[in-house]
């Protein structure tokens, strides 16, 4: 007869949504760990709504892109219905990553490896918000328009079960 166990961990939303970032960003780009510190400041202070990865080409044409999407609406009404912390299946995370995340990330950069890309990020804030205030305070500068490639299109879009106030997509451009 086999024995089947469950393990499960838990964690503060805003400590998991973080890991959610930390992982995506030091898998998908050479991110310096300075950088992440101010980029998990920022979620602190619910700065960022949106991170997108994006893998550019040899002219600077846009392939690929991988966006993490906070809804500070629903993390504020998760937590002001006490759920503010999460239990996770530590067989299904693996080291604390969301199944669709890690998944959506080895898509990714599968892609970005056969084609030869570079990958840089960059963070949207909330539109009620002061976007210079905030560049000012994590020493961010506006980036430049994206330029996207032509040809067929690949796009997924996933929730996570356990933080559904956490979306990542995936945008391919073969």
């Amino acid at each position: 007869m086999a024995t089947t166990r469950a393990f499960t961990s838990t964690y503060t939303r805003i400590e998991l949504i973080k890991t959610q970032f930390r992982v995506t960003l030091r898998r998908t780009t050479l991110i310096e760990n300075d950088t992440l510190e101010v980029i998990e400041r920022a979620i602190d202070n619910k700065w960022i709504k949106e991170l997108t990865i994006y893998a550019f080409d040899y002219y600077n044409y846009c392939r690929g892109e991988l966006t993490l999407i906070i809804d500070w609406n629903e993390f504020d009404i998760h937590m002001s219905q006490g759920n503010v912390k999460v239990a996770i299946d530590d067989q299904m995370w693996n080291n604390q990553t969301a199944v669709e995340i890690d998944e959506l990330i080895r898509l990714f950069n599968k892609f970005v490896q056969s084609k030869g890309l570079q990958t840089r990020f960059v963070v949207q804030y909330p539109s009620h918000l002061d976007s210079n205030y905030i560049n000012s305070q994590l020493g961010f500068v506006t980036a430049d328009p994206v330029t996207w490639a032509k040809g067929g299109t690949i796009n997924e879009s996933l929730s996570i079960e356990e933080l559904p106030e956490l979306k990542i997509g995936l945008r391919l451009i073969d």
